[in-house]
């Protein structure tokens, strides 16, 4: 069967001001970000692109429509068939987070749903068999991150799970698992790039494990087990080779690979570690090639290759009125502030959701009421109708 090489993401996915509901004490600040920003609204892919997302503020659900490739049937509507519009997937949904090649939802009742590719068990249903429909994976779940062959989930009790292929797990184990296993408690936030993971615990405090040669922010290119990164974190979103972080004072700080513009930094020198990008930042979404951010007056500014792989070197403004960001392969969606739905770039695969495989150079508005929104390489994810 076909396969896309990943080289991500995630995810990945980015988030508006609200935040999550749920059982447990500290669930109204437990979520995913695969873009990553104030608590609620939006997400990446998982390496791809950006990672994940969550819509739990209100403890209502949505129904989770998808567009784009689907040769893996990672779109989960029973089919291997590309959309070019969106697509019913399932009701009552919560929060989605998608890899190029397989994708996972919560929804109402805190069930954990997963579906597409499963080479290394990251369905984590105990076996290998890919699923073009969701199967249900395990329960008391309010966040996702899906990276390149593998999983992670967030329970209500603040513990992190992971699955899948082994070195992305954080258990030191190095074999793959094909159902999911502790690794960490007190988490409040979790995303994934393409072949490693992220969590904000409690306290502020990111921590980092997998592979990469760039965006661990720790100085290494693997980490086997979870490895503290900074302090005062609130949000978080990885990606292919980039990484972005708020910090309680709403600074942006931004590690990784510096080529083509992906830090906003000026320089294409590559960054190791956590350097400070710009402040009043509320939310961020990093994708395989560009970064997104929201900032305290609902401007949104790019920087990368945000539009026609033009190189834009720092930050730039780009929009006004912007609710929520997710930075996808190479293509960039925005849910504007009136609940519209925009979308921009590559659109090889329909992931666009305008029913052409055109790219577009400009945003182009794709729907109204949308809640939450997932890009990743390929293919889009949207919740409508959990407002």
């Amino acid at each position: 069967m076909k396969k896309l090489l990943s080289i991500v993401l995630v995810l990945t996915l980015v988030l508006t001001l609200a935040s999550c509901g749920g059982d447990g004490d500290n669930n109204n600040e437990r979520q995913s970000q695969s873009t990553s920003g104030d608590f609620g609204k939006t997400g990446n892919d998982s390496g791809e692109g950006n990672l994940s997302s969550n819509n739990q503020e209100n403890g209502k659900g949505g129904t989770l429509y998808a567009c784009g490739g689907n040769y893996d049937g990672q779109l989960g509507d029973g089919t291997t068939t590309n959309r070019l519009t969106p697509v019913v997937i399932m009701d009552d949904v919560t929060a989605v987070s998608a890899s190029v090649t397989h994708a996972l939802a919560v929804k109402t009742d805190n069930s954990l749903w997963a579906w597409g590719e499963n080479e290394h068990g990251q369905i984590g249903n105990g076996n290998t068999s890919e699923s073009e429909l969701p199967v249900k994976v395990m329960d008391n779940v309010i966040a996702v991150a899906a990276g390149s062959k593998f999983s992670m989930a967030l329970k209500s009790d603040g513990s992190l799970w992971t699955w899948g292929i082994g070195k992305c797990l954080g258990d030191g184990e190095g074999k793959d698992e094909l159902l999911p296993v502790k690794i960490m408690d007190n988490v409040k936030i979790i995303s994934a790039g393409p072949y490693y993971g992220m969590a904000i615990k409690d306290d502020g405090s990111l921590w980092v494990w997998g592979e990469n040669g760039y965006a661990l922010g720790t100085g290494n290119k693997e980490e086997p087990v979870p490895v503290k990164v900074m302090d005062d974190v609130k949000a978080v979103s990885a990606s292919g080779q980039i990484c972005a972080a708020i910090k309680n004072d709403s600074s942006l700080w931004v590690w990784g690979e510096g080529a083509k513009g992906r830090l906003g930094t000026g320089s294409e020198n590559n960054e190791l570690l956590p350097i400070k990008l710009m402040d009043g930042v509320k939310a961020v979404s990093s994708g395989a090639n560009c970064g997104m951010a929201i900032k305290d007056d609902d401007s949104l500014w790019v920087w990368g290759r945000p539009i026609d792989f033009t190189v834009v070197e720092t930050p730039e403004k780009f929009m006004d009125g912007v609710a929520a960001i997710s930075a996808g392969g190479n293509h960039c969606m925005v849910i504007k502030t009136d609940g519209s739905l925009w979308a921009w770039g590559s659109n090889n695969y329909g992931q666009l959701g305008d029913g052409t495989t055109e790219d577009r150079s400009e945003p182009i508005k794709i729907m109204d009421n949308v809640a939450t929104i997932f890009a990743k390489i390929g293919g889009s994810f949207v919740i409508i109708g959990s407002n």
